[in-house]
C-alpha cells in the first residue's frame, strides 16, 4: 500500500467543504467549520493531477488560487457542495445546507442553487 500522502493548504483560514476535480485542476470548496457562519469560497489548485508528493517527510505549502467569493447568511445559506454544470461556458453549481426561506419552495418541492461562471 503507497504512503499517505500528506498535503497542507492556504485558505485562508477556511476549512475545505467540498473537492471536485475539474480536469488537471482540483476545485476546493472553503468555509468555516462544522455550522458556523462565515465567508467562504472556491479555490482552484491548478495542475493538481500532475502535482505529486516529492518527498513523504516533508509537507509542501499550497497555496491555491482564489476564484471566487460565496455570498452566506447568518445562520442559513451555508455553502456545502459544489459540482461542474455542464453548458457552453465552464460553469459551478454551489448547493447550501440551512438553507433560507428564499431558497425553499415546499409546494414545487425546489431548493434554489447558485450557478457561477468558472473563470478560466
Amino acid at each position: 500500500m503507497a504512503p499517505l500522502a500528506k498535503r497542507l493548504l492556504d485558505l485562508e483560514g477556511l476549512g475545505i467543504r467540498d473537492l471536485k476535480r475539474c480536469g488537471d485542476d482540483l476545485l476546493i470548496l472553503a468555509g468555516p467549520t462544522v455550522g458556523l457562519s462565515g465567508p467562504c469560497a472556491i479555490y482552484r489548485w491548478i495542475n493538481w493531477a500532475q502535482d505529486p508528493v516529492q518527498h513523504e517527510q516533508r509537507v509542501r505549502l499550497h497555496r491555491p488560487e482564489h476564484l471566487i467569493d460565496l455570498p452566506f447568511g447568518r445562520g442559513v445559506d451555508h455553502p456545502e457542495g459544489l459540482a461542474l454544470w455542464p453548458r457552453e461556458d465552464p460553469a459551478i453549481l454551489v448547493v447550501c445546507d440551512s438553507p433560507s426561506d428564499e431558497r425553499l419552495d415546499p409546494a414545487r418541492k425546489i431548493l434554489k442553487a447558485d450557478l457561477f461562471e468558472l473563470p478560466l
